[in-house]
């Protein structure tokens, strides 16, 4: 694959029409390729936060930009069907194998364009470094549905809520000796949100 075939590609251009918070009704939209900017912008910032060495920091960086290129084949798929216990599992699966097979066809050309763009599609990604992206995600999920509640849009609220939670859980599981001040913090905003809930409501 040369830069020319890379810039031009239907596929790798497909991530920046393609729309995040498929079904949600919002004021902005939010194309797959801004979400993962964002969600490499708050990895980034998590690592550094977190102290991790510059090796893991670039991997943990190029996961992040890569981490729905999935979306690219599948479209943006919501929460609830994405991760019910029932057939999400499985939905997720499928996906993920016909992206790898996928892109090794296109990509598996001996080319360094080529081989960068399948190594960081298909990378088998060490545990720290799906914890940190997943967290940087959640954080980017929050960040836009603040943007929209700060826009007017009342319908983020049980969509803030469950992000929130997720966001909390997760600092629990995976970085429980910085959960005290980060989801005080978390806490903190959303009850600033919840104070404009509360006037809304009242009108």
């Amino acid at each position: 694959m040369t830069f020319k075939d890379f810039f031009f590609d239907k596929q790798f251009n497909e991530i920046t029409t393609i729309k995040s918070w498929n079904g949600f009704p919002k004021h902005k939209e939010q194309s797959i390729a801004e979400h993962s900017h964002l969600v490499t912008v708050f990895t980034r910032i998590i690592c550094e936060t977190l102290k991790i060495d510059t090796q893991r920091t670039l991997e943990c960086c190029e996961y992040a930009m890569f981490h729905d290129y999935d979306e690219s084949f599948s479209g943006d798929i919501r929460h609830p069907f994405k991760y019910n216990k029932f057939n999400g599992l499985e939905l997720r699966t499928t996906i993920n194998e016909y992206v790898i097979e996928a892109s090794k066809q296109k990509l598996d050309d001996g080319s360094e364009i080529g081989n960068l763009l399948l190594r960081l599609i298909t990378a088998d990604v060490p545990v720290y470094c799906r914890n940190v992206v997943k967290l940087a995600d959640w954080y980017a999920m929050l960040f836009y549905l603040i943007s929209e509640e700060k826009l007017g849009n009342r319908n983020v609220y049980s969509s803030l809520e469950y992000c929130l939670e997720a966001t909390r859980s997760h600092i629990k599981n995976y970085f429980r000796e910085y959960s005290d001040v980060v989801v005080v913090q978390l806490m903190a905003d959303f009850i600033q949100i919840n104070k404009r809930k509360f006037s809304y409501d009242s009108n």
